[in-house]
């Protein structure tokens, strides 16, 4: 974490545009394009700060992508194993891949914001699972995930994508982190059968899945 620069957009800004979580404080906010298009219309409204100084400071939101994997309608599942940098979530149950987006995804350097996302994505997908051959899109965000009943949630904003992953696939060709344990894809029956051992944005972005007509 040290000395890592980190993707931000400040909280009043969200605040500005109706994108908080006022009325609850855990949710799936669903006006991602008003988010995108503020996001888009003026370099301004996101930059890169010190990681170590943004999670202590409630006036950022650090933007993550949160990427859910859909192989033949069941979700890549996994369990995060202390060798995660995020002490806060070891041992929780995640169905998100993602991470900070940092400026190595500047590249080119005048691309816009929707495209840095869109390299943070297939970078974390590459470090995180080793899917240097995915055959896949990524696609426009879904969704954001907001959660203000921790201190982990206050400092955060999701970007939620959900990519359908290439149907050969096979488990046994991946090279995962050492955060992940226990890797398999599940169907959303048996992800709610482990619900409870959720880390909070898994059990938002899930309940997302439920209405969702691609994945059952």
């Amino acid at each position: 974490m040290k000395n890592e620069m980190v993707l931000v957009t400040e909280t009043d800004l969200l605040n500005k545009i109706g994108i908080n979580s006022s009325c609850d404080s855990t949710s799936i906010s669903t006006p991602v394009d008003l988010f995108i298009t503020t996001m888009l219309t003026n370099r301004l409204n996101w930059k890169f700060v010190n990681r170590e100084m943004a999670e202590k400071d409630f006036s950022l939101r650090q933007i993550i992508p949160y990427v859910i994997l859909n192989k033949e309608n069941k979700i890549f599942s996994y369990t995060r194993s202390n060798k995660s940098g995020e002490q806060r979530l070891v041992e929780k149950v995640s169905i998100g891949l993602g991470g900070h987006v940092n400026p190595k995804d500047l590249k080119p350097k005048n691309i816009n914001f929707l495209t840095l996302c869109g390299n943070a994505v297939k970078r974390e997908l590459k470090e995180e699972i080793g899917c240097y051959n995915l055959n896949c899109l990524i696609p426009t965000p879904a969704a954001l995930i907001q959660d203000d009943s921790n201190d982990v949630g206050k400092v955060h904003l999701g970007l939620l994508y959900f990519v359908d992953i290439d149907f050969y696939l096979k488990m046994k060709n991946l090279k995962y982190e050492k955060t992940i344990q226990n890797p398999e894809f599940k169907t959303i029956g048996e992800l709610l059968n482990v619900e409870d051992k959720m880390e909070s944005w898994s059990k938002i972005s899930l309940h997302m899945l439920l209405n969702c007509t691609k994945v059952n």
